[in-house]
């Protein structure tokens, strides 16, 4: 059975989980779905629903913000957004003003949702222990929980042809108990035992 669809205006889970397409469509006004993202986003808001990103979200909404914005200025210059930024590095100073923006509007709706990948040290305040076994733990616990989900979303890229970033966000959000996510992303749609919240 397929992921369970919604839109915008049905009734809401606890827990929703915000891919990236969202993300950007809340954060980006030109975005051809911004309104009704925002909308969606404010009423999450108004009706205490727990939403959660994760530092997938973070990367692409950052990766987004730095592509769109060398576009524009390449268009300008005449060059190709890669070939901008291998000849003047320094353009992506201008830009993040407008990723720091970015995350801190989304910090606004929506909380963090580790996926351990590489996060040690913020597994330190949870264990009293000394510090020499704590580190120790730490690393092994997260190195442990990166293969098995880098496991699981290797087999739902097998499963449902999936993207391997669109699996990393199912498993992401299902390690931590969430299965609603809002999305503009119709190959969620294949993914069994999901809500999916879309436009």
């Amino acid at each position: 059975m397929p992921a369970e669809i919604r839109n915008f205006h049905d009734p809401l889970e606890p827990e929703i989980y915000w891919d990236s397409s969202f993300s950007i469509a809340v954060n980006d006004a030109n975005h051809t779905h911004h309104r009704e993202c925002l909308e969606f986003a404010l009423r999450c808001k108004m009706e205490r629903v727990a939403c959660y990103i994760s530092d997938w979200v973070l990367n692409e909404v950052a990766f987004y913000l730095i592509r769109t914005r060398l576009e524009l200025l390449g268009r300008q210059r005449g060059l190709y957004w890669r070939e901008l930024l291998r000849r003047d590095p320094s353009v992506i100073d201008g830009i993040m003003p407008l990723i720091r923006n970015a995350f801190a509007e989304l910090s606004n709706f929506a909380l963090w949702l580790p996926s351990l990948n590489g996060q040690f040290y913020d597994l330190l305040s949870q264990w009293q222990l000394p510090p020499e076994h704590a580190i120790q733990l730490a690393a092994s616990a997260a190195w442990s929980a990166n293969v098995t989900l880098s496991d699981e979303a290797m087999q739902l890229v097998e499963r449902y042809r999936l993207l391997p970033t669109d699996a990393a966000h199912i498993v992401v959000a299902l390690s931590h108990g969430v299965r609603a996510f809002a999305t503009l992303d119709p190959d969620f749609a294949l993914v069994d035992g999901i809500i999916l919240f879309m436009p």
